[in-house]
């Protein structure tokens, strides 16, 4: 549940149109919106989501279907560091642009904790598991 509240604390800033939700059929945690961008074509808003999505998460991995206004990532951010470790959450984007709009799912967060020694160096990792466990 500490998981679950952090994350949400920390998408908040980035996603600020949608709410974390539970899935009743998937059982899965998911944030999804849709919002308008007047005055924007298709082109213009996948260059401007590439540029955020992989400003703001590095670590991650992007793919754009520019053919079909499709993008899809896996985004990589970390939590609140302790003494312990660093929790780190890995999500799923989906986005799909449209002109003057887009709608995008974020869905299939992962959760892992990475264990440091006394000098803050990585010694391994917990095993992911969904957030919902």
């Amino acid at each position: 549940m500490k998981a679950l509240i952090l994350l949400v604390w920390a998408l908040a800033p980035s996603f600020c149109h949608a709410q974390l939700t539970l899935d009743p059929t998937t059982k899965k945690y998911s944030m999804e919106a849709i919002v308008e961008a007047k005055s924007r074509d298709r082109a213009e808003l996948m260059k401007r989501a590439k540029y955020w999505f992989l400003s703001r998460y590095p670590e991650s991995v992007l793919h754009l279907d520019t053919a079909n206004g499709k993008m899809i990532g896996v985004g990589v951010f970390l939590l609140e560091k302790s003494m312990g470790g660093t929790p780190v959450v890995r999500f799923t984007i989906l986005v799909d642009f449209k002109p003057e709009k887009y709608k995008y799912i974020l869905t299939d967060f992962r959760y892992t904790y990475n264990l440091v020694n006394s000098d803050f160096h990585t010694t391994g990792s917990t095993d992911t598991m969904p957030l919902e466990e």
